[in-house]
């Protein structure tokens, strides 16, 4: 879901039918979310739409660091780490 003021009202910005586990932005504009089943979902656009990636992995991505809009972090179950220095894109 989104919020435009703060978490007064929110929306629903997308639907997806997994396991979400955690989200990060690295700016206001540009997010990533990951999920189970290796599920990585990617906004530049402050979460008005989104679009799926695969980490190439069934685990559960379990967490995630997003320091800037380019590099992220993506720690799965099995002490797997996902590196990116394509915002999310591979």
């Amino acid at each position: 879901m989104k919020s435009d003021n703060g978490g007064y009202h929110w929306s629903i910005s997308s639907l997806y039918y997994t396991t979400l586990t955690y989200i990060s932005f690295a700016d206001s504009l540009n997010g990533l979310i990951v999920g189970y089943n290796g599920v990585i979902l990617r906004t530049t656009n402050a979460g008005v739409s989104w679009y799926e990636y695969s980490s190439g992995f069934t685990l559960s991505n379990i967490c995630i660091a997003y320091p800037d809009e380019a590099h992220a972090f993506i720690g799965c179950e099995g002490g797997k780490v996902l590196i990116t220095s394509y915002g999310g894109q591979s």
